[in-house]
C-alpha cells in the first residue's frame, strides 16, 4: 500500500495475515465478524468511533511519503522505456511459443525474454540485477 497521511505506515491490504509490525489486524478488531475492515486503526489516522487503537500505529513522514513516490515513478519510467520492447515481441511471435533475448532499452546489458502462444504474454528478466523484470 502507498504510504500517505491518516494511515499507519505498517499498513497492508486487508488480503495480508499481519502487517508489516507484525499486528494480525483481524484478531486485533475481534475477528472475521462482518465489518472487520471498517474498524482496522491502520486508516483514518487511528481514530473514530468503530476503531480499534493500535499502539504500533505510526503514520510515515512526509519525505518517507515523498521516497516511496520517487522509487513508484521510477518502476513507472523503466516500464515506459521497455513496454514498446514488449509489444514488438507480442507482434513479431503472435501464435508461437518462443523465446529470446534483446539489448535492454534502460541499462544496455541483455534482456532475455519468453513469449508464450496461449495467452500472448511474455515474461522477461535483464541480466541486471534490480534494472527490470516481469511476467504477465
Amino acid at each position: 500500500m502507498a504510504l500517505r497521511k491518516d494511515r499507519c505506515k505498517h499498513s497492508v491490504s486487508t488480503m495480508d495475515e499481519l502487517c508489516f509490525a507484525g499486528v494480525d489486524v483481524r484478531e486485533h478488531v475481534g475477528g472475521d465478524n462482518a465489518g472487520w475492515a471498517m474498524r482496522r486503526p491502520c486508516d483514518g489516522g487511528n481514530v473514530g468511533p468503530f476503531v480499534n487503537a493500535c499502539e504500533l500505529y505510526e503514520e510515515a513522514t512526509q519525505d518517507e511519503i515523498d521516497k516511496e513516490a520517487a522509487l513508484i515513478q521510477e518502476g513507472v519510467d523503466r516500464f515506459e522505456k521497455i513496454f514498446p520492447v514488449i509489444e514488438k515481441i507480442k507482434t513479431d511471435n503472435k501464435g508461437k511459443n518462443i523465446k529470446g533475448s534483446v539489448i535492454c532499452p534502460i541499462c544496455g546489458e541483455k534482456l532475455h525474454w519468453i513469449h508464450h502462444a496461449t495467452n500472448g504474454h511474455v515474461y522477461g528478466r535483464c541480466d541486471t540485477e534490480d534494472c527490470v523484470h516481469w511476467m504477465e
